[in-house]
């Protein structure tokens, strides 16, 4: 189970994309679109 699946969510999508600040062109940002499954607050002690 993923941290993500601990916290009641469902990975939709990810992807990379290259920093678009001033002298950063070397780093990368990870994006990420999540479904939420569940709305229990128990399943934020889990983790």
């Amino acid at each position: 189970m993923s941290f993500f699946e601990k916290l009641g969510f469902e990975i939709i999508k990810t992807w990379t994309t290259q920093d678009a600040r001033k002298n950063r062109e070397d780093e990368k940002w990870l994006n990420i679109i999540v479904k939420r499954l569940k709305n229990n607050k128990e399943d934020y002690n889990r983790v």
